[in-house]
């Protein structure tokens, strides 16, 4: 069973008469990594900002919970207005903007120290949060290098590790992979799924639809003000595959023979692209064995049988 640590319930936000969020209705799950996509001025910041508290709704509320997914009595009455809750959202939310927060003159240490005394914590857990950080984000190595020295990619991995030197229940990223090479932004999102298996329940916000694909748990399009098509990668994807791609690449190929038994099977478009059979099918598996056994009964061998699926990012420009 599903069960909601935070809940936006028709919220709505506006600047100067221009409506940024339209309504926007959601809950996300303990445990998961909901995952905000949206092009660039959709809200996503918007969203973010408000979910954390800097900003407060024109309309609807976000609660989030008190409680504890181990306690056997949780409910949803265990969900809290965030803004008559303010202490608690601080000591529970951790949050990494776009910008750096850190201070480029400070060390790695001295940063996440600094940030440690922000959230009124005792010597004994700053040191103590500060040895599991390091070593969870892989800066043990440059704790004593100032902020300012270390890689693109270091100092976004010692950002995130200040949103969670207080050991928040959520985490909170603002495109946490901007401006960083793949390489980089794949060490960033293996890292974002360690914190996640410890427990965290993340809600990060990209228009880098590859890394959402792979890592989220459930995504959420923000198109229009809106946010449209929530559920997990395969849901949203089955909802617009109408037709899938299948290649098929055989010997000795005689395709115009093969085109003329496949054009008997319904559902199927097909193309002689010389070298092979393009098909666009709207089910593969009922499809696939038919033509399977046109192939074995004209003597062909097959090569290759590729199954071409829509990719989130041409979804998302679909979408878009």
């Amino acid at each position: 069973m599903s069960i909601p640590i935070i809940k936006f319930d028709n919220v709505k936000k506006g600047f100067n008469k221009h409506i940024i969020l339209k309504g926007i209705n959601l809950e996300v799950n303990f445990g998961e990594i909901f995952g905000l996509i949206g092009p660039s001025g959709a809200g996503k910041t918007t969203f973010l900002k408000l979910l954390i508290g800097f900003l407060e709704p024109d309309e609807g509320e976000i609660l989030f919970s008190l409680g504890s997914i181990n306690n056997p009595k949780y409910s949803k009455s265990d969900l809290k207005p965030i803004k008559k809750n303010m202490s608690y959202l601080k000591r529970s939310f951790g949050y990494a903007a776009q910008m750096p927060s850190f201070y480029p003159n400070l060390t790695v240490e001295e940063n996440l120290s600094y940030f440690g005394t922000l959230y009124n914590l005792s010597r004994r857990i700053i040191k103590k949060n500060i040895g599991t950080l390091l070593r969870l984000m892989e800066l043990t190595g440059s704790k004593k290098s100032l902020a300012k020295n270390l890689s693109g990619g270091m100092q976004r991995r010692l950002d995130i590790a200040c949103a969670l030197i207080h050991d928040p229940k959520v985490l909170i990223l603002d495109e946490p992979t901007a401006d960083l090479d793949p390489m980089l932004a794949k060490h960033i999102w293996n890292i974002v799924q360690k914190i996640n298996d410890l427990g965290t329940t993340v809600i990060v916000s990209s228009h880098h639809t590859i890394d959402i694909e792979d890592f989220c748990t459930r995504i959420g399009f923000l198109k229009n003000g809106r946010l449209i098509h929530i559920g997990t990668v395969h849901e949203i994807k089955k909802k617009f595959e109408a037709d899938k791609k299948i290649h098929i690449e055989s010997y000795p190929g005689n395709y115009c023979e093969l085109i003329k038994n496949i054009k008997k099977i319904r559902g199927i478009k097909i193309e002689n692209k010389g070298h092979e059979i393009a098909l666009k099918s709207n089910s593969p598996a009922k499809h696939i064995p038919k033509l399977l056994k046109i192939l074995k009964d004209k003597n062909e061998i097959l090569i290759d049988l590729n199954l071409e699926r829509i990719s989130l990012d041409e979804l998302f420009k679909k979408i878009e």
